[in-house]
């Protein structure tokens, strides 16, 4: 098949013969056109719509009355998605060479893409009119008018409630609770924040718009949309039930993407049933709430990425040697966190023992009893268990470990420094 149907002369920009007709000669180079024109008709054969527009581009500032180069860049661009572009090199080309088919082809097939019906079935009547089958092209026009009828007519199912102004309640201020309260300030929401147990990073790295609740109940009064950030622990177990919900606004939105357990499924669909909840959005599907009226249940997404392994591999890395490095336990399963940052003392110790009375007492007084002073201090527990970072002016000697490791309750002394 022919790439052209004229054989013109083309000139370099010293005025020099660089192609002639339809076949390129050994002579040309990458000033010609219509070597360009076959290389990116080469790369489109192969769907890199990219490249072909770069060599098509060039060869247009060539060769800028050639019309064979605009209908090809106009299929590049289709290839692309980028209907508008393309549609304009379908109109230079039809412009410069009337009749040209495939242009006019391209043209129709472009504007009902764009949405624009009306000129693509005059088009369609004029491809018809120079003997073009234009039956397939009017059905596809059709149906997408129909469909776009379809999807205007259907817009009021998915008509919402706007956020901005709006208060947002969140119950858990940790990682993931502060990110969603400093998103959602930015996007002009009143937040409310409860945490009882908030660390000092997260507090720092909160937003002061924030407003800080003492009592949950405050968020269960006052808040249009309430989401929950906590672990799944005994006493979290059914945050949300019948009690909280009725504290609540009418026509309140509840969100959770943290642990199914946290909510009483039966009384948030008691509540969606009496009005008091407009809507419960949760990614934790099941038969409780699937398919259910007033729930928007999706799949669990958290890590539904091509990224998401290897920052998960990332985190469990950085977390493993801060823990090597500074003794600090971070999204432990079993141990509770206990963070205080990189040591910059001479020493720090780390002493993971039973949560019973007294054991403080005990560590100090062992440090006491040789002179060393303790300059910093940490225990955080988790059930029956806890962990205590102690920071130290000196290094603890061996003897001191022992010591350690005799007193009733200590599971295992570590020397981190």
């Amino acid at each position: 098949m022919k790439l052209f149907s004229r054989k013109p002369v083309w000139r370099d920009r010293n005025g020099s013969i660089v192609c002639k007709g339809n076949a390129c000669t050994k002579e040309c180079d990458n000033r010609c056109p219509i070597w360009l024109n076959t290389v990116a008709l080469q790369f489109l054969q192969k769907g890199d719509a990219d490249r072909a527009i770069v060599l098509l581009t060039d060869a247009i500032e060539i060769a800028p009355d050639f019309p064979d180069l605009y209908n090809n860049l106009g299929s590049a661009y289709g290839m692309n998605n980028q209907h508008e572009a393309a549609h304009q090199a379908f109109v230079a080309a039809y412009r410069m060479k009337p009749k040209y088919m495939a242009a006019l082809l391209g043209m129709i097939v472009s504007e009902k893409n764009l949405g624009m019906y009306t000129e693509a079935v005059q088009h369609c009547k004029e491809y018809e009119d120079w003997g073009g089958d234009g039956s397939e092209l009017r059905k596809s026009i059709r149906e997408a008018l129909e469909a776009d009828k379809v999807a205007e007519k259907e817009k009021k199912k998915f008509a919402g409630t706007e956020i901005e102004g709006k208060k947002l309640g969140i119950i858990g201020l940790g990682a993931i609770g502060g990110k969603v309260a400093n998103a959602a300030i930015h996007l002009g929401m009143e937040v409310y924040g409860y945490d009882p147990y908030v660390s000092v990073d997260a507090a720092w790295n909160l937003s002061r718009s924030v407003k800080h609740c003492l009592h949950v109940e405050e968020i269960y009064e006052e808040c249009d949309f309430i989401t929950i950030h906590v672990p799944a622990l005994p006493q979290t177990k059914g945050t949300i039930n019948a009690d909280a919900i009725s504290l609540m606004k009418d026509g309140v939105i509840i969100l959770n993407f943290a642990r199914d357990v946290l909510c009483n499924e039966e009384d948030i669909l008691d509540g969606i049933a009496s009005g008091k909840i407009r809507k419960y959005v949760t990614d934790f599907p099941n038969t409780t709430t699937a398919g259910k009226e007033g729930c928007i249940v999706i799949p669990h997404l958290g890590a539904s990425t091509e990224e998401s392994e290897d920052n998960c591999a990332v985190m469990a890395v950085k977390e493993l040697k801060n823990y090597l490095e500074n003794g600090n336990i971070i999204n432990s399963v079993n141990f509770p966190s206990c963070d205080m940052g990189v040591c910059t003392q001479a020493g720090r110790v780390g002493i993971f023992h039973k949560n019973i009375a007294n054991m403080i007492t005990k560590f100090t007084a062992c440090f006491g009893d040789e002179g060393i002073n303790i300059t910093d201090m940490m225990n955080k527990s988790r059930g029956e268990f806890a962990y205590t970072m102690l920071d130290l002016e000196q290094p603890a000697q061996k003897a001191m470990i022992e010591k350690l490791e005799s007193i009733e309750g200590v599971v295992r002394v570590r020397v981190v420094k």
